[in-house]
């Protein structure tokens, strides 16, 4: 029996399919940020480039809800929550994402997304399995910021 394409799971059948933290974390993300627009908060997703391991290549994009707050605009929030050694509060204004930008490489792309991103969908939707997801894991090339002189 063919598995669904890993767009289409939501977070408990990625618990049950044993799927890595981030997977399960993007279907959550997607699930809350469908949960606020029936809520009729104004929600989107927006992206980070990061480290995949601690430091250096490879790079992956990481998903985050935004939601618009009528007091402060656009605000962030990281689907994973609090955990040990993790702190991703929601405390607005200040923003408190569980990963910090803290490669030269990593970034923090500012575009607010509808739906995610094609590329993202493309590779949850043709990979057959979690591993090649992990061979494959979407990712932005970006250009390193230019220091003045």
């Amino acid at each position: 029996m063919n598995s669904p394409p890993l767009a289409n799971i939501n977070y408990p059948e990625a618990l049950l399919r044993g799927m890595s933290l981030c997977l399960r974390i993007l279907s959550r993300s997607i699930a809350s940020r469908n949960k606020s627009y029936s809520d009729s908060i104004p929600a989107a997703l927006c992206y980070q480039r990061l480290s995949v391991e601690t430091g250096g290549p490879p790079y992956c994009l990481h998903g985050l809800n935004t939601v618009f707050l009528k007091e402060y605009g656009w605000y962030r929030i990281d689907a994973r929550g609090n955990k040990p050694r993790v702190s991703a509060e929601f405390n607005p204004p200040k923003e408190s994402l569980a990963l910090p930008i803290i490669d030269r490489a990593e970034r923090d792309f500012p575009e607010i997304w509808a739906e995610p991103l094609p590329l993202v969908v493309k590779i949850l939707t043709t990979m057959p399995s979690i591993e090649e997801v992990y061979k494959n894991l979407p990712d932005i090339e970006v250009m390193n910021k230019l220091t003045s002189r």
